[in-house]
């Protein structure tokens, strides 16, 4: 370790961990957000019932159940997922009655062969309304009252968390976000770790050294990562957040209609797109994904370079940092998040080609570090002209 740069010493940190790894996590965070129903969340009528069921469904995913969260296509009556085989109906509602009430129209129990979903607090009322729903034949197919324990299901939250998870600024919705970016925050720690570790070794570390050095920075990814994630989820709950989104929805959506004027330009829409999914795609489906896609991603990487920035900023005021500096450091973290998010975008439509799933995982990862890389390290070497 004597005869290493402090650049390696750091398990090259410059290169090879932060600004390789931003974009990619804020591709990672983007793609998290955009897998819960956020966008509905503000809905007076009904924003807290689409939280719980991304609250539910994320329990389940927790608890190591396999989850098909197939309500997002609205189809009538059809269940809001499918866990284990078992389809499932989630009713939240201010009271007992009126959550019962939501599974019934005139002919009866609407849901057949789907188990009703309802708050924590409102379960055992719940049950006994449904039995006397059962009793009064109200149920088709089902005689037996103590079926009730059968159809209806406990969720894992209760009404009123349903309804602040689906706000902005509170522990609640708070904790549901730390819980949906977990996964991808320690990804990008874990592959910072091996790519600092492997990088200090190759610059004369020992291997504890490295994995020490390594360490610490990967904390510090996951940590950013985190910090970003939640806060973009957050910002995306506000009044503000939305209108933004929107905003850049548009702009995106308008640059999409242009690009799929020509067929190789539909097609290029169509891969990138597939990316997102993580599965083939085409045509308008394919469009919208990309759209919404894109602009979650715009958010996250704004938000991402914001919270990165801090820390530089902090040095300025302090005195510690100039102005020319700390311009020109925002401008590498820039560089590398745009080309880590773009190149997570590429390698995820390739890697589906190849292989959906295991492929989009793949490709994100190899693309996301690669392009963060490309793009931090084409500002910085313009920037040293200056």
């Amino acid at each position: 370790m004597k005869n290493m740069n402090e650049e390696s010493v750091n398990g090259g940190n410059a290169k090879c961990k932060n600004n390789s790894m931003r974009g990619y996590s804020a591709a990672r965070n983007g793609k998290a957000i955009n897998g819960t129903q956020f966008r509905k969340y503000h809905n007076p009528k009904g924003g807290h019932g689409f939280a719980a069921e991304d609250i539910n469904a994320q329990s389940d995913r927790w608890h190591g159940r396999k989850v098909d969260q197939i309500g997002k296509n609205n189809s009538l009556n059809g269940p809001d997922r499918i866990v284990n085989g078992q389809a499932i109906q989630t009713k939240y509602c201010q009271t007992p009655q009126k959550t019962v009430a939501a599974a019934f129209d005139g002919n009866g129990y609407r849901y057949s062969g789907q188990k009703l979903e309802v708050p924590a607090d409102q379960y055992d009322e719940c049950v006994r309304l449904m039995r006397q729903r059962i009793e009064a034949g109200e149920v088709p197919g089902v005689t037996d009252p103590s079926e009730a324990t059968n159809i209806v299901k406990k969720g894992s939250c209760t009404y009123r968390q349903a309804v602040r998870v689906a706000k902005a600024g509170n522990l609640d919705s708070i904790l549901f976000d730390v819980k949906t970016q977990a996964v991808g925050c320690a990804s990008a720690a874990g592959l910072s770790l091996v790519i600092g570790a492997a990088y200090a070794i190759a610059h004369g570390a020992s291997p504890k050294e490295a994995m020490k050095e390594a360490g610490k920075n990967a904390a510090k990814v996951g940590g950013e990562a985190l910090v970003s994630g939640v806060t973009s989820s957050q910002i995306l709950r506000t009044a503000a957040g939305r209108d933004a989104l929107a905003m850049i929805q548009r702009a995106t959506n308008n640059a999409v209609k242009a690009v799929c004027k020509t067929e190789f330009g539909a097609k290029c829409v169509a891969k990138l797109a597939s990316g997102f999914a993580g599965k083939q795609i085409a045509g308008c489906a394919a469009k919208n994904v990309l759209v919404r896609g894109l602009s979650c991603n715009a958010v996250t990487g704004a938000v991402t370079l914001a919270v990165t920035s801090v820390p530089g900023a902090v040095q300025v005021i302090r005195g510690k940092k100039s102005v020319g500096q700390f311009g020109k450091d925002v401008a590498t973290n820039g560089a590398g998040i745009a080309g880590g998010t773009g190149g997570w975008a590429a390698g995820a439509a390739i890697g589906t080609a190849v292989c959906p799933g295991v492929g989009t995982v793949v490709g994100g990862i190899i693309g996301g570090i690669g392009g963060g890389i490309a793009g931090s390290s084409v500002i910085r070497g313009i920037l040293k002209r200056f």
